[in-house]
Order: C-alpha cells, then structure tokens, then sequence
C-alpha cells in the first residue's frame, strides 16, 4: 500500500495531522493506529506525540 507524501500537502493540512495526531495520542492510540487514520508512514507522527507528551 502506497502512503501519501506528507511533505507535499498544503500547511494547512500537515497543521491539522499534528494536531489530530496529538489529540489522537493523548485519547490512548498507538502510533501505528494514527498512521493509519492520517494516512502517513507510523514513524512520521513521532515528532508531534513526543510534544505533546512535553507539554
């Protein structure tokens, strides 16, 4: 299955998966569930739940 490039989409797009991702994670889902619903490879969320667990 072929994953959509994040990197390409509009900044409005890629602000909305963070913040869904960081929503998602903090509802209790894994980072490979969040890969899924966004679309991205589960690596790619990384970033933004590690934040989220700082803040």
């Amino acid at each position: 299955m072929f994953r959509t490039d994040a990197r390409k989409r509009s900044t409005e797009v890629q602000q909305h998966n963070r913040e869904q991702t960081i929503r998602l994670f903090a509802d209790g889902m894994s980072r490979y569930e969040i890969a899924r619903v966004i679309d991205v490879h589960y690596a790619t969320g990384t970033p933004e739940t590690q934040a989220a667990l700082v803040d």
